[in-house]
């Protein structure tokens, strides 16, 4: 999943006109500004955190060549 968001990102931003790109920052700047509650936040990452962990470190491995 992480490996290939970069290569997703990149063809996203090819594609996406003036107006998208303005609603998409718009829609960026009210979720900076607005976090679930910290119960939500605290259920999701004792839920994911250890996957998305092992996932990060294993790409970050593979990053370094190792």
């Amino acid at each position: 999943m992480i490996g290939e968001y970069q290569k997703t990102v990149d063809r996203l931003m090819k594609k996406i006109t003036l107006e998208e790109m303005e609603e998409a920052e718009h829609i960026a700047r009210e979720w900076n500004d607005t976090h679930p509650l910290l119960e939500v936040q605290a259920k999701v990452a004792k839920k994911k955190g250890r996957q998305f962990t092992r996932e990060y470190a294993k790409h970050m491995w593979k990053q370094c060549g190792t």
